[in-house]
């Protein structure tokens, strides 16, 4: 704490979301916003929510036509998370979002590590034998498409998280008050004049 500080201030932790410095709730705080802005966590949840739910069904629709018991499991386990992500989203339960954090963290980590071993599988082969153009261009593209799909859930995840702090933080009995908020363009512009001063 320098000796300028108000006494009681401190900067916040890296995982703390919405601090305002007196432990008081700020529906808008720019923690909250999602996509460099342009939505606020709220509309962000509610659209992961959905996203996830219809592409957890959509998994066990295709698990079940090819009869891969192994990924029906694993499909039921994303539906039965989703559904929890709903619930958490909708009826304002931030619990119900944790096991769905804990899963979505846990299968990144496995993507990390299959597009890991996908790239020094493909070290091996080449060292040892060669590998026709086709071949090449369709394994760097599933490592690439495994990659690309890992980062996003990253994001995912961290959104997800934010989500959470903000359901978890507000006050009982809170109404949302969107009148309060500028333009989306507006806090666009903001955040990326705060992004290049913070690094000029």
């Amino acid at each position: 704490m320098s000796p300028s500080s108000p006494e009681g201030f401190r900067e916040p932790h890296f995982f703390e979301i919405g601090y305002t410095g007196d432990d008081s709730f700020d529906q808008h705080h720019t923690d909250y916003e999602v996509c460099w802005g342009a939505c606020h966590t709220q509309k962000t949840a509610k659209v992961i929510s959905a996203i996830s739910l219809f592409l957890a069904f959509t998994s066990m629709v295709i698990a079940t036509y090819y009869k891969k018991e192994d990924l029906m499991i694993v499909a039921g386990i994303y539906i039965a998370t989703s559904m929890l992500l709903i619930g958490a989203v909708f009826m304002k339960m931030p619990r119900l979002m944790l096991p769905c954090i804990v899963v979505s963290v846990l299968r990144d980590i496995f993507e990390f590590y299959l597009c890991g071993r996908l790239g020094s599988g493909l070290y091996r082969i080449l060292k040892v034998d060669a590998m026709s153009g086709d071949q090449l261009l369709l394994f760097t593209f599933v490592m690439l498409l495994v990659a690309i799909h890992a980062s996003l859930s990253i994001w995912i995840i961290w959104t997800l998280y934010i989500h959470y702090c903000y359901l978890r933080d507000r006050p009982v009995n809170f109404t949302w008050n969107g009148e309060q908020r500028s333009s989306w363009v507006y806090r666009v512009r903001r955040n990326i004049r705060w992004l290049f001063r913070k690094h000029s």
